[in-house]
């Protein structure tokens, strides 16, 4: 029953996303895959949870759950209008891709990305930061019936990162609200976004051959230090924070390459859920959107700018009026010059065998990619970079140990799409890129 209980909220949600994205993009059909009902689930669990506290009304199992079961009402009435509307077939065409003809390769991806996908989700989460930063706060929401602000607020939590968004958290809260236990409603999320990435990078390779596309899709599922089993990762914010990552960047670049908008509100969506997951997130979200706006319609940029620029902003007003205690900083130029001196021993103590694949899949990857969406990304991943590094600088911590245990964590969330897209402009010819817009 505990096993069932982990996953109710999960797959309900990702029904909700299903629908939400049956509306949105009512050419579909049925084969919608899964990463854009991701995105919904997580927005539809965060959002109702936030709905509830400005409503004033207490997170309850029971209120959630009718929450969701009326919200994919709703959507479901609109889809089957729209679909008897329009008449359409749910054909499998909007999928097809190269190599669409043969189920050998589609299976091995399913089949690994799935094996993955198993093992992660049973395995409750129990890593060190989950049980005292992202699992204590979720279980500390759920027991309040909302996000907790006096508890955020107490100096003596302030061990818990206080300030971080909320957005992981109130994802294992919305489990524990059913009465499962936050390791298993972590471990359950997890999955899913194993599966989720690896069909982002299925579908962010549609150029290329079916086995580049399926060993994208394996190696995003198994990600080095995304998914990693041990008391450093296991149950952090990692995951999440890849999967929106891998959502936004592979569609800002297919906006960029083929001057298409379907599908951009996912894309927007995601965006605002990367920077609702880690700081770090809100920093690489606005990033990209800066990077990619001079290749974008106004509108479209505005939306991918805007929209994680004002809910981190909101987040951030929360924090501030509430005074909960967030990352300290230093700012006086002693200090900085100093740390300016210790960084690259810092770095170089900091890049063991996990941090050295990351950091150079990374940076091979940003390197092989070309035309205009690459050079958008390099833009948009220097400002990332350039933002990580003087954080290291002013943060009031013991160098040394800030980076070490952070840096293969950072560096590793954008591997899984990066390296799926290096992989996709690797197989194409050279002459291709010359139809890429500057």
């Amino acid at each position: 029953m505990a096993a069932l209980s982990a996953w109710s909220v999960p797959l309900l949600a990702v029904l909700v996303g299903w629908l939400a994205t049956r509306v949105l993009q009512p050419g579909s059909g049925l084969d919608v895959g899964l990463w854009e009902p991701l995105v919904w689930a997580c927005v539809a669990v965060a959002g109702g949870l936030v709905a509830f506290d400005l409503a004033g009304i207490r997170w309850t199992a029971t209120g959630l759950v009718v929450l969701l079961v009326a919200i994919a009402g709703l959507l479901g009435a609109v889809a089957w209008r729209g679909a008897l509307r329009s008449g359409e077939s749910q054909g499998l065409s909007r999928r097809a891709g190269n190599g669409a003809g043969s189920w050998m390769w589609p299976a091995v991806a399913v089949a690994a990305a799935g094996l993955h996908a198993l093992i992660l989700a049973l395995t409750p989460s129990f890593g060190w930061d989950f049980r005292y930063i992202w699992g204590l706060k979720a279980r500390v929401f759920a027991a309040a019936g909302a996000h907790d602000l006096g508890w955020l607020a107490w100096h003596g939590f302030a061990f818990a990162r206080t300030d971080y968004p909320p957005l992981w958290p109130d994802l294992i809260a919305g489990g524990v609200l059913v009465g499962a236990g936050a390791g298993a409603v972590a471990a359950a999320w997890t999955a899913l976004f194993a599966l989720g990435l690896a069909a982002v990078a299925w579908t962010a390779t549609a150029r290329a051959p079916a086995p580049v596309r399926a060993l994208a899709a394996v190696c995003a599922a198994w990600a080095p230090v995304v998914f990693a089993q041990n008391v450093h990762v296991s149950g952090s914010a990692e995951a999440t924070a890849a999967f929106f990552t891998a959502v936004v960047v592979a569609g800002v670049v297919k906006a960029i390459r083929d001057r298409d908008s379907d599908g951009w509100a996912v894309v927007v969506a995601a965006a605002a859920a990367l920077a609702l997951t880690k700081n770090e997130g809100a920093v690489l979200a606005v990033a990209i959107g800066v990077a990619a706006a001079p290749r974008l319609r106004l509108r479209r940029a505005a939306w991918l700018v805007g929209t994680p620029v004002v809910v981190f902003g909101c987040w951030r007003a929360l924090v501030w009026s509430r005074h909960i205690p967030g990352l300290a900083l230093r700012l006086d130029p002693a200090w900085i010059g100093a740390r300016v001196l210790e960084l690259p021993s810092a770095l170089a103590s900091a890049v063991d065998p996990a941090a050295g694949l990351c950091l150079a899949l990374l940076v091979a990857s940003l390197a092989l990619l070309r035309g205009a969406a690459g050079r958008t990304l390099r833009v948009a991943f220097a400002l990332w970079g350039a933002a990580a590094l003087l954080t290291y600088l002013v943060a009031a911590y013991d160098l040394a140990w800030y980076v070490q245990t952070s840096l293969a964590r950072v560096v590793s969330t954008p591997v899984p799409i990066l390296l799926a897209l290096a992989l996709d402009d690797a197989w194409q010819p050279r002459r291709e890129q010359v139809t890429d817009l500057p």
